[in-house]
């Protein structure tokens, strides 16, 4: 089913090539990393399934033909675990990168030729043929089939932008009145929640970062892709989707990016935002000022609940509601994305993680960690208060099983946003939903 909708639609069968290429180009780099650099010669270091790309109608002019994911693994195949066959209608029309030719003509039989001045050389080639009877038999016995990981409906393929799903046409039609204000109940349905994608039966699928005795599947959580898996797009649809349905003074961000991406570029000047810190890999100090800022400000909550003569954020928030001249106090959502690699330049950033992780619930702090890997060994002590997780497509089965509980995060198909939401014991596939269209 889904290399049939793939045909149909260049652009999604491209995409999902460019993804294959980033995840085997991704692998072989860290392995290779792994085993200091060496390699078989001639032999592929990708583990997984060996993928047989069949391009029909390709035309060296066309978008095909002039697709860079085409070319690497026309080129590099071999290497990526990869078989391209292409099927021209002229001579002409071969990729120069094709590393050998099969000729047919009419009379039936076919010239096969390695490419090189030492390339193999077959003729005449009699080609198996299968007759109508027999196909039509194989078709039959294949067609309750289907991909596993891959039959969950219209979630493969369809497209989910998040203005659809916040009831819009247009991000330009927001009525900053429709938001929720600062003196929302803390027990609102809507507060801290937002829709993030589509369920494989087209519904959509809600994160809400309450906590569970509040309704919701929070207060913390985190979120494991692979590259190219989609993992950015969804923080960023879920961010997006946050601010458009909260004020200002109700919700406000802190986005942190380890590497320097620019997925949260974009809410740089969102006046939710109350801080965006990137590129902590090329200067760690500022890792050290967001973990002072950070324990400043649960200090800051704590006095101020202290202060109000409460408990908790809620407990402020339903003074405030009746009347009571207690201080405002927005919720706070801090998003680390590749936060694996942050705890390994800076192990200690573990125990303000932690903290937020055992305050944040009553403090009104939300976590939320990406990463391409969950290495749990090395979030010893936080794990216990990640409720939810968001796993896209891993780069293992192991890492499918360590987050999810099964290998099925791996079997995905590559494609960008599709993914399982994990809460408690419950799983639900979803197709994630982009801020970008």
């Amino acid at each position: 089913m889904m290399m049939v909708e793939a045909m149909i639609d260049a652009g999604i069968l491209l995409g999902w090539l460019d993804q294959l290429v980033g995840d085997r180009e991704e692998q072989e780099r860290r392995t290779s990393e792994s085993a200091g650099g060496w390699r078989p010669t001639g032999t592929s270091i990708v583990v997984g399934e060996h993928v047989l790309v069949l391009l029909d109608g390709y035309d060296p002019d066309g978008p095909l033909g002039q697709a860079h994911a085409v070319d690497t693994l026309l080129a590099r195949g071999a290497a990526l675990a990869v078989t391209v066959l292409v099927l021209v209608d002229t001579p002409e029309q071969v990729p120069s990168t094709c590393g050998a030719t099969v000729l047919l003509t009419p009379d039936g039989t076919a010239t096969y030729r390695e490419a090189g001045p030492a390339g193999r050389l077959e003729h005449p080639v009699r080609a198996d043929r299968v007759d109508l009877v027999a196909a039509e038999e194989l078709a039959r016995l294949l067609a309750p089939l289907r991909v596993a990981g891959a039959d969950a409906g219209a979630d493969t393929v369809t497209t989910v932008r998040l203005v659809e799903l916040l009831g819009l046409d247009d991000p330009a039609e927001l009525d900053p009145t429709g938001q929720l204000a600062a003196d929302t109940d803390p027990l609102e349905p809507g507060l801290l929640a937002t829709p993030i994608g589509v369920r494989a039966d087209g519904s959509p699928i809600v994160l809400d970062l309450k906590e569970s005795a509040a309704g919701g599947l929070g207060p913390h959580g985190v979120l494991v892709g692979a590259t190219g898996s989609g993992k950015s797009e969804l923080l960023r649809s879920l961010v997006a989707g946050l601010a458009a349905r909260h004020c200002p003074d109700l919700l406000s961000f802190v986005l942190v990016d380890f590497k320097g991406g620019a997925a949260f570029a974009d809410f740089a000047a969102l006046p939710h935002t109350a801080g965006l810190i990137t590129n902590l890999a090329d200067d760690l100090t500022l890792v050290d000022r967001m973990r002072q800022a950070l324990e400043g400000e649960l200090d800051r909550r704590q006095q101020l609940l202290s202060d109000a003569g409460v408990d908790s954020i809620g407990e402020l928030h339903r003074a405030r509601t009746a009347g009571a001249a207690v201080p405002a106090l927005a919720y706070l959502v801090v998003i680390v994305d590749e936060f694996g690699e942050l705890l390994a330049a800076r192990p200690e950033m573990l125990d303000v993680l932690v903290g937020i992780g055992r305050l944040g619930r009553s403090l009104g702090v939300h976590l939320l960690l990406g990463t391409q890997r969950l290495e749990e060994g090395r979030i010893r002590g936080l794990e216990t208060h990640l409720r939810y997780r968001l796993v896209l497509r891993t780069f293992s089965p192991a890492e499918s099983q360590a987050v999810l509980g099964s290998a099925d995060a791996y079997a995905l198909p590559p494609l960008p946003g599709l993914g399982y939401l994990r809460v408690d014991a419950t799983v639900t596939r979803f197709k994630a939903a982009l801020m970008s269209l």
